[in-house]
């Protein structure tokens, strides 16, 4: 977890709410499993804070997490999704993939992380 990340997750009415975002959390037998948010960045929708928990993790709930945010991106307006990752995150970045998003660029000080060394987009389908 790195400082932004504690900014944001210890006031996400300010940080993602207020900022015209969306909060998704998953929950089995009544506890949060994991989540993602999605985030308005001009003409695209950032996919931000997606996790599983870690006992949970291999189970496909980071795939049905992956296809719910498709999914609801495909509800708005934009059409390109994209997110940043961390390379060394080896199973993330294959889901990724997986699900059509390719490598951009990653501009020097477009991202708030400092282990943040991918970026990826994909085109979002209508619904």
């Amino acid at each position: 977890v790195e400082p932004h990340d504690e900014e944001v997750l210890s006031d996400p009415h300010t940080h993602v709410l207020k900022k015209g975002g969306t909060i998704y959390i998953a929950h089995l037998a009544g506890y949060p499993v994991g989540g993602f948010t999605l985030m308005p960045h001009g003409d695209m929708l950032e996919l931000a804070k997606m996790y599983v928990v870690e006992p949970l993790q291999g189970f496909g709930i980071g795939r049905k997490l992956l296809d719910m945010a498709i999914k609801e991106a495909g509800n708005t307006k934009l059409d390109t999704l994209f997110l940043v990752s961390a390379r060394k995150l080896n199973s993330a970045i294959h889901l990724y993939k997986k699900a059509g998003f390719t490598e951009v660029p990653l501009e020097s000080g477009e991202s708030f992380y400092e282990r943040a060394d991918i970026k990826m987009m994909r085109h979002i389908k209508k619904f």
